[in-house]
């Protein structure tokens, strides 16, 4: 068993890793974070809450080239993760910040400025909820982005497709016949090309994770995951976040 999520996803130097969907991105991008200790930046094409892991090393600016810069200043002095946001949006109840992120080309020319930098990116946004299909303009993904991570929350399975559950409903609608979260709808959500299936064959590695798995079953989510592998999906990872070992299976 792999217990790291960056050996599951064999995250090597220089990768651009951007993370979509719902239902564990963010708890996934601190889980590589406290994973990768050195050469590893972090930030947002969207907006993020921030990370309480990552306060030595945070940068807050509107300006391209003064990030740029602030990013050789840091790493003249050590190799610590650095936290990239452009400005602060609003204080929010749990004592955390909402923060927006920098624009896809940014990432891009920072891949090109520091080639062996590990990138990670959170370029979706679901509201909270574990499933979530995209919007037209959604999500944003950096063109250097070489592994694409679709993340699917499975902890409200079986349960009825409503705002409690599910983030833009009604593109998930016109997804799937069904009522409720079941194993068509999940499918549908990452393989339709009017969803995430339309990134498939855009980046070198598109790699689902189904998220949660403790709260549906390891059963269930076993069945989805070889769906998706039968469908033409090369990796398929059954994780949950919560647990200390958060890699459960790995099907490739």
């Amino acid at each position: 068993m792999v217990d790291d999520f960056s050996n599951a996803l064999m995250v090597d130097k220089g990768d651009v890793i951007t993370l979509v969907g719902a239902g564990g991105k963010t708890s996934i991008l601190k889980i590589l974070a406290s994973e990768i200790n050195k050469n590893l930046i972090i930030t947002t094409t969207t907006h993020i809450q921030s990370l309480v892991n990552i306060k030595k090393n945070k940068i807050i600016n509107k300006n391209y080239g003064q990030i740029k810069d602030n990013i050789v200043k840091i790493r003249r002095e050590s190799n610590d993760n650095i936290f990239i946001v452009t400005k602060l949006v609003k204080e929010l109840e749990n004592g955390k910040n909402k923060l927006k992120g920098i624009k896809p080309e940014w990432v891009d020319r920072l891949h090109s400025r520091f080639p062996d930098e590990i990138i990670i990116v959170e370029g979706d946004g679901a509201a909270m909820k574990s499933i979530k299909a995209p919007a037209d303009y959604e999500p944003v993904i950096p063109k250097s982005t070489n592994k694409l991570i679709t993340v699917i929350g499975l902890k409200d399975f079986g349960k009825k497709i409503s705002k409690r559950t599910c983030h833009r409903i009604s593109k998930i609608k016109k997804l799937t016949s069904s009522s409720i979260i079941d194993k068509e709808m999940i499918t549908k959500i990452i393989t339709d090309k009017r969803s995430y299936g339309y990134y498939r064959d855009k980046f070198d590695e598109f790699i689902v994770v189904l998220n949660q798995v403790s709260s549906c079953g390891y059963e269930i989510a076993l069945d989805i995951g070889q769906e998706l592998r039968e469908s033409g999906i090369e990796k398929v990872i059954l994780a949950d976040t919560k647990k200390r070992n958060p890699v459960i299976k790995i099907l490739n």
